[in-house]
């Protein structure tokens, strides 16, 4: 009979950190911020419970340079580690709002090592930008983004388990309601 091998206090830690779907843990662990004096990235002390917050409908309001899209990016590094093999949608009204965030999201995936290695080659392949941005990791699990059109049907059929929507004060009403039966 084989021998049974328990993770060890440091092991199970780090189990934690990479199954916590928020991705506050994951990206204070493996993000580099080069503004900072140690060059580890930190939330601020208000972003903490927002962050966390695992209410199955949010609105986060907030003004510019708070991090409204810094959680996106982070909610979207952990969904390979704690969603396998299931789909995240990222949206926003129009290109020019979803095109950063999707850029924002790509170089995250790209910088950072343990993501990087999530993806099939370890470098980038996995990585669409035709017809939309999408993203496939090792494990099955995938990040797609669209944008709803003004009729909605862009978003339509999305079978996804998480929806990131950025820039929600201009999403169109009909995008709204696809949203909501999504």
């Amino acid at each position: 009979m084989a021998a049974v091998v328990l993770p060890d206090e440091e092991e199970l830690y780090l189990l934690a950190i990479l199954d916590a779907a928020d991705g506050l843990d994951l990206a204070e662990f493996t993000w580099y911020d080069p503004e900072s004096k140690d060059g580890c990235y930190r939330a601020w002390d208000f972003q903490w419970p927002w962050y966390t917050n695992n209410d199955m409908q949010q609105v986060d309001q907030g003004g510019r340079a708070l991090g409204k899209s810094v959680g996106i990016k982070m909610r979207a590094g952990a969904f390979a580690f704690a969603y396998e093999g299931q789909s995240m949608l990222l949206t926003a009204p129009e290109l020019n709002h979803l095109r950063p965030l999707t850029d924002m999201v790509e170089k995250a995936l790209l910088t950072t090592r343990l993501l990087r290695e999530m993806l099939p080659d370890g470098k980038g392949k996995g990585i669409a930008r035709q017809p939309h941005w999408q993203v496939r990791f090792k494990n099955g699990t995938s990040l797609v983004s669209r944008l709803p059109n003004k009729d909605g049907k862009g978003v339509k059929g999305q079978h996804v388990i998480n929806i990131e929507l950025d820039e929600a004060q201009d999403y169109p009403l009909p995008g709204w309601i696809e949203i909501v039966e999504t």
